[in-house]
């Protein structure tokens, strides 16, 4: 599958089926008390495959997963010298940082997603900046100061653990 991510999707289409329809119903099928009026996320950018990852270049989807592939990009890059996988965490670090990131270094603006939407929405009263996405920025800005010793990254990882981490564990340290 991994030359050809949508390979089942393209085999329901041939059956005459709706891939899409499929997804949705799984994802109505797990849980009784979504609001009438929520549309699911079903589409590939949801979970990064919309492109092969060497050609991504704006952040999509799901936060926690994309921080996660994002990860899993660098080490792979590091591990075998892959400047062309290099050069496409570049890109979507530097479009997650100028364009949709919070200032508190909170990312993934959508509750309705857990993640991201477009360029530069960052509303302030319903941000969802998840905590266990401020832990996935931390390990991708780990992995990308790894690559280079550039302050950019150290300062992403100071911002995430003390605005977004940090804030996820209780006052006495011991839950969270």
């Amino acid at each position: 599958r991994g030359q050809q991510p949508h390979y089942y999707d393209r085999e329901a289409i041939e059956r005459g089926e709706d891939p899409a329809r499929f997804w949705a119903g799984l994802y109505w099928s797990r849980s009784p008390h979504i609001r009438a009026d929520y549309t699911p996320t079903c589409g590939y950018d949801y979970n990064q495959s919309h492109k092969p990852v060497r050609e991504q270049d704006e952040v999509v989807g799901h936060a926690v997963r994309a921080m996660d592939l994002y990860s899993g990009m660098a080490d792979v890059a590091a591990e075998f010298g892959d400047e062309e996988l290099r050069t496409a965490c570049d890109r979507l670090w530097n479009n997650l940082t100028s364009k949709r990131m919070y200032i508190t270094g909170g990312i993934g603006s959508s509750r309705y997603n857990e993640g991201f939407t477009e360029d530069y929405d960052l509303p302030n009263v319903t941000a969802y900046a998840e905590t266990c996405a401020a832990v996935s920025l931390v390990f991708w800005a780990h992995r990308m100061l790894q690559f280079e010793c550039d302050g950019r990254y150290a300062d992403v990882m100071e911002r995430v653990l003390y605005n977004g981490a940090l804030s996820g564990v209780s006052l006495d340290g011991e839950k969270f």
